[in-house]
């Protein structure tokens, strides 16, 4: 059962790596690297409170 649950966390957390840390790029690529610290920084935040409040 927790087997199941990591891995279905995992690819979870992977996707959301890929989707958030693309849009992080293409803010640091378009000249805009504080708002892309501001966007990661929020993004890591969200995801913590999601595992801390069991979402």
């Amino acid at each position: 059962m927790q087997l199941q649950y990591l891995s279905k966390n995992f690819h979870r957390l992977l996707q959301e790596l890929l989707i958030f840390g693309l849009a992080a790029l293409a803010l640091v690529f378009s000249g805009k690297p504080t708002l892309a610290i501001i966007y990661a920084t929020t993004v890591l935040v969200s995801r913590f409170l999601i595992d801390l409040w069991d979402q």
